[in-house]
């Protein structure tokens, strides 16, 4: 126990010899230091690990959303050449387009090529007959190989500005059927993507093949349709986005080879006069190069990466992180997508920041060391003027100190030095009590040094929240720009290829070879394309929503028609799946009304969608009606047979829907979360369709009409929406 006790009691000695040795000066103004140092290494400490946090934040951020845009445009370019096979192939098999009428089928290659931005648009049969167009130099050249001119002689014709042929610009050797992407559809016997290959009339261009073979009822192949695009559009995609000042985007083959990148620098190489791939490791771009060389450290090998992978490294004491994530094609492609973002786009703002908090900190201190200078002046220069008097007196002097003007107290102390040396004998007392307004004097001055070193530390605390604060506003900021980016970003590469697909179809109507059964079904398609970019539309809608800027706009429409093309749009969906389609109206119902159509048809498409897509067998119904004042059930269809189940009671002037259907229906605690939006229900989740905003811009659309929206479901039983909402009445002559 006592050897316990012996190195506190060691240090406790210590201490004091120190204090009895350390001058009041130091004693007001070291203590007042050390706390004002200690503060700024933690604020210091702090601001860096928020700094360190924020960066990282930020930069994964900025990665996964450059991801997601390159993923979003390979998926809409590299989707075009699929689709302009299959409608090729559709008219081939339909008739509608006969390869052995070279004219006609150039003819119409070349306006494909003119909506289309791709390279080369082909056909080839096994007789080694080819039929094509390609662009070059930013010119439509028609390419043929015939029976009547020789199999195996290419013939390349320059065209007019109507598809014409104009002369022939050259005849070269050419055997179609040797090519890759002849030969690998006809081995697989199935869409398939080609190598990436050099362009044999441009070189320096890097493209890739989308091939289609055909075949007849008797499974004998009738030739290969084939699509080839210029990577040279990826490069100049990539190039465009904004990747801070020096970040660098790339794709990669799971072999290390460029695919594109986001730099002027090519992605192949001229080696012993033959043009070859470049792989990326050997890029003369450093930061693509040490990317490269970083990733295949990290994870030893490309084909390990399955999914998304982040890492970070270090050169030449600059820091970098990266994110890999792989993107794949239903027809082979396997290509990786490489976002590498430098610290220092992030770090600019942060050291700015740090830098403003050190010199506040620099500045406290000098402050703090500055007023415990002037604290020592103003309290020791009188003590030393008493001390030296004091001596005086109890060496038998007697005399008077100077008047002091500092504080009351002080002066008080100096008037009673004054009479205790006139009468020194005789006031032993009174000097006793004199000690003891000394020390009230003293415990003043440290309870007012106290609270001033309180104050110092809530001002210190009182800056540091002004600087979250604005962190926060700011992080707040950017999120809320991203999203709106992103939105906007995801409206255009949606809208892209399908006003490609409305405009072929526009084209297609043009032809009076069509026959009427045709015709009519190109409308319904133009119709469905139509109503899929309000549906797109609809997205941003919903960011409207959240925003509280969208609004009501209304119109009078004819009510029996808007149902009727709801009908016919619906009608194939449920008969292909087997369903009875049932729209029953009441007979009252007003043919024109006045109200926002498009939110009505919206919220109409997205409950009758929602019915067919989740009923597997039995029938889905729509019954509308007129709201009918202090009545629980109101009268449907044709036969007034049929009723509402709802047990709202609107107004006269409300319109009331109800959408019936027999499919899986909704658990109990799901519906209490249907009508939010991005989340859908365990038979949603489990079907991989739709986002879960349908039902959320739903019941704002409703909510804006003046009505509101309920479900009624059973599991196993079936589903029943029912909404309501305001109307006016209108006539045919505002229509």
């Amino acid at each position: 126990m006592l050897s316990k006790l012996q190195p506190v009691r060691f240090l406790n000695c210590l201490i004091g010899r120190i204090d009895a040795k350390m001058h009041l000066r130091s004693v007001l103004i070291v203590p007042f230091v050390l706390q004002i140092c200690g503060i700024m290494g933690v604020v210091g400490y702090l601001s860096f690990q928020n700094g360190q946090q924020t960066v990282k934040k930020y930069a994964t951020q900025l990665e996964n959303e450059i991801c997601d845009r390159i993923e979003q445009h390979l998926n809409s370019y590299l989707k075009t050449p699929k689709q302009i096979n299959q409608i090729n192939a559709d008219a081939i098999q339909l008739g509608l387009l006969q390869p052995s009428d070279s004219k006609t089928t150039a003819h119409y290659f070349w306006k494909q090529m003119r909506v289309f931005k791709i390279g080369h648009n082909n056909f080839t049969n096994p007789n080694g007959e080819f039929i094509g167009v390609e662009r070059l130099d930013n010119h439509l050249l028609i390419n043929e190989i015939s029976a009547d001119n020789g199999i195996g002689k290419l013939y390349v014709y320059t065209t007019d500005n109507q598809g014409n042929r104009i002369q022939i610009k050259e005849i070269k050797d050419y055997e179609p059927r040797l090519e890759a992407w002849y030969t690998d559809a006809v081995k697989l016997g199935k869409p398939v993507w080609s190598q990436i290959y050099h362009r044999e009339d441009q070189p320096d261009i890097l493209s890739i093949s989308s091939s289609y073979p055909l075949y007849d009822p008797t499974n004998e192949l009738v030739g290969v349709i084939s699509v080839d695009v210029m990577l040279s559009q990826i490069d100049n995609f990539l190039a465009n986005l904004k990747i801070g000042q020096s970040g660098k985007a790339f794709i990669l083959e799971r072999s290390g080879l460029l695919v594109a990148s986001s730099t002027t620098e090519p992605s192949s190489t001229v080696t012993n006069g033959q043009k070859q791939r470049l792989l990326a490791i050997n890029s003369q771009d450093s930061l693509i190069r040490l990317t490269t060389q970083n990733l295949l450290q990290h994870l030893s090998s490309l084909e390990s990466i399955i999914d998304k992978q982040q890492f970070n490294f270090t050169d030449t004491k600059e820091r970098y992180f990266v994110q890999v994530k792989s993107w794949q094609d239903k027809l082979g492609l396997d290509w990786l997508i490489v976002v590498v973002i430098p610290e220092a786009e992030f770090r600019e703002q942060i050291n700015h920041n740090l830098r403003i908090t050190v010199l506040l900190c620099v500045a406290a201190l000098l402050l703090a060391i500055e007023i415990g200078i002037w604290t020592d002046r103003w309290v020791i220069k009188p003590i030393m003027q008493f001390n030296i008097l004091a001596k005086k007196i109890t060496s038998g002097e007697s005399q008077q100190i100077t008047t002091i003007q500092q504080s009351h107290e002080l002066e008080e102390l100096a008037k009673s030095f004054n009479s205790m040396a006139k009468q020194l004998q005789a006031s032993f007392a009174a000097l006793a009590t004199k000690n003891a307004e000394m020390k009230v004097l003293n415990e003043a001055l440290s309870e007012s040094q106290s609270r001033l070193t309180q104050l110092q530390t809530v001002q210190q605390e009182l800056i540091q929240s002004q600087k979250i604060a604005a962190q926060g506003q700011q992080i707040a900021e950017r999120a809320n720009h991203a999203k709106s980016e992103f939105l906007a970003n995801m409206s255009h590469e949606l809208r892209t290829p399908l006003n490609a697909i409305l405009g072929f179809t526009q084209v297609m109507s043009y032809d009076n070879s069509l026959c009427s059964e045709h015709q009519e079904n190109l409308a319904i398609i133009n119709r469905a394309g139509e109503h899929l970019l309000n549906l797109i539309n609809d997205i941003l809608e919903m960011s409207k929503i959240e925003a509280g800027r969208t609004t009501l706009n209304l119109s009078s429409f004819d009510l029996i028609r808007l149902l009727q093309s709801l009908e016919e749009m619906f009608r194939f969906r449920a008969a292909s799946k087997g369903l009875k389609l049932v729209f029953a109206y009441a007979s009252d119902l007003p043919q024109y009304v006045q109200t926002d159509e498009s939110k009505l048809r919206q919220v109409l498409l997205n409950l009758l969608g929602n019915a067919i897509k989740f009923t597997e067998i039995g029938s889905v119904t729509l019954r509308v009606g007129l709201g009918i004042k202090d009545k629980g059930t109101r009268e449907q269809g044709e036969n007034n047979a049929n009723t509402f189940s709802s047990p709202h009671l609107p107004t006269p002037q409300s319109l009331i829907f109800e959408v019936e259907d027999t499919g899986a229906g909704i658990s109990p605690q799901d519906i209490d979360l249907l009508f939010e939006a991005f989340w859908q229900t365990e038979t949603g989740r489990k079907s991989h369709q739709g986002t879960g905003l349908g039902l959320a811009i739903s019941r704002k659309y409703v909510e804006l009409m003046g009505g509101d929206i309920t479900v009624n479901s059973t599991l196993g039983v079936g589903s029943t929406f029912t909404f309501d909402i305001q109307i006016s009445p209108a006539c045919e002559s505002e229509i």
